[in-house]
């Protein structure tokens, strides 16, 4: 029987440190978008910080739980389509 090696590489975990980049770079142009409006810069860098804490968090658990965390994905999902549809 095999078993899951988390060192191999697979195509979920790089879509996932792609998504995680694309993240990155949207919260940048948030900051940027911030200090050209004025607003605070130190809560643009916080939701930096709070963004990129999130996907190392996601990162670690896909790669130490994959079923758990597709299983919360799917959850999340349902609960996210029963309140559209409400």
């Amino acid at each position: 029987m095999a078993q899951y090696n988390p060192t191999e590489s697979s195509s979920a975990g790089s879509s996932v440190h792609t998504s995680g980049e694309a993240g990155s770079r949207a919260t940048g142009r948030g900051a940027e978008e911030a200090y050209r409006t004025g607003q605070d810069p130190d809560a643009a860098a916080s939701l930096r910080q709070v963004t990129h804490n999130f996907f190392r968090a996601l990162d670690r658990s896909l790669d130490e739980q994959p079923m758990t965390t597709l299983g919360l994905a799917a959850v999340i999902g349902f609960v996210l389509g029963a309140v559209w549809k409400a």
